[in-house]
């Protein structure tokens, strides 16, 4: 009886030792989901760092997305020199639920997604159930290979004709990585086949961590939508200078040809108004015993010069120079002084202008 007492014993401390791992190892799920916010973007994304591996997968839904179907925002970041492809499955598990596939596209520098679902531990087949828009700002450089993509079908699926399975857009999801070190075969393909996976794991991701405001996430989607294409590295490109900024001059007036042969013909013209001239004639008379010494001047008038000049080769042009010569006010018996008259009568023909 003492024999079965301990063995009871034993048996509910081994149950509780291992009810306490499989704690522990929950809140280990549940801590390796963090928030990410770049500082460059509005966004902040649920992220998960891979053990081993060194890749990132980074997540991102609508705020109001209360229930499955909603569209994601996904990131995968992977160093190019051990990950020939990355991979995540939304169910949890190599089958039966969607897998993203990514991979470093080669030569143009940028990455690619297939869409794939596996049935067995077999090369996963394309699957038509999620559809998904690659982001402009995906790339690949000399370390690390990025996938930004939008999934619309990644959130739900159905396994058969009456069930279903869907993400929880409010907590935790157990979600499953793995990644292959060789790359697919034809890497610049989609539908490529792709070696098996060396290294993997599952986790929980609480996709609440990475909501972001609807607007933003619209704004998003708009923009993978509408994103111009790529040129492509054989196509030829034209750089076109920008536009320069011109302004209009009152002084040259272009004059429209009255016909298809005439020869169009500019005139310029230019008006300068110069200070008052000095008196050109200056008499004085001697004044009587009654009267006080009177002074006589004589203005010139205005004059106008104009001079036309074409050549066979060349437009008409013609160039007006009108000079325009201010009157002085009459002398009074005290003539204020030249610079002082000068200044009013400028002001005087800035107005008049």
């Amino acid at each position: 009886m003492a024999l079965l007492h301990a063995a009871l014993l034993l048996l509910l401390g081994v149950s509780q030792a291992l009810a306490g791992v499989v704690a522990q190892g929950e809140k280990k799920r549940q801590a390796s989901t963090t928030k990410y916010c770049p500082s460059s973007t509005q966004i902040c994304f649920s992220e998960f760092r891979t053990p081993t591996s060194n890749i990132i997968y980074r997540i991102a839904i609508p705020d109001d997305a209360a229930a499955a179907p909603f569209d994601i925002l996904l990131q995968i970041v992977a160093p190019v020199s051990t990950t020939g492809w990355a991979g995540l499955a939304w169910g949890g598990s190599m089958t039966k639920n969607p897998l993203t596939i990514a991979w470093a596209s080669g030569g143009g520098g940028g990455a690619v997604v297939s869409s794939r679902w596996a049935t067995g531990h077999t090369l996963p087949q394309p699957y038509t159930g999620a559809t998904y828009t690659l982001l402009p700002t995906t790339t690949t450089n000399t370390t690390h290979f990025q996938l930004d993509v939008l999934c619309t079908g990644c959130s739900t699926w159905g396994t058969t004709t009456t069930t279903s399975s869907s993400l929880n857009p409010n907590g935790a999801n157990t979600l499953a990585w793995a990644k292959g070190g060789r790359a697919p075969t034809t890497p610049g393909s989609n539908a490529s086949s792709f070696a098996y996976h060396d290294d993997k794991g599952v986790f929980a991701h609480d996709l609440s961590v990475g909501k972001i405001p609807r607007g933003v996430f619209d704004a998003i989607a708009y923009d993978a939508g509408n994103a111009p294409p790529k040129p492509s590295s054989s196509s030829s490109s034209t750089a076109v200078a920008a536009p320069t900024a011109t302004t209009a001059s009152s002084s040259t007036v272009a004059v429209v040809p009255t016909s298809s042969t005439a020869v169009p013909t500019v005139v310029v013209t230019s008006v300068v108004t110069l200070p008052p001239p000095r008196p050109s004639t200056t008499t004085t008379v001697k004044p009587t015993s009654t009267s006080a010494p009177t002074t006589t001047t004589i203005i010139t008038r205005p004059t106008t010069t104009s001079r036309t000049s074409r050549t066979s080769d060349q437009p008409l042009t013609t160039k007006t120079s009108t000079t325009v010569a201010v009157v002085p006010p009459k002398p009074t018996a005290v003539t204020p002084p030249w610079g002082v008259d000068r200044y009013l009568i400028d002001k005087g023909s800035a107005k008049r202008g």
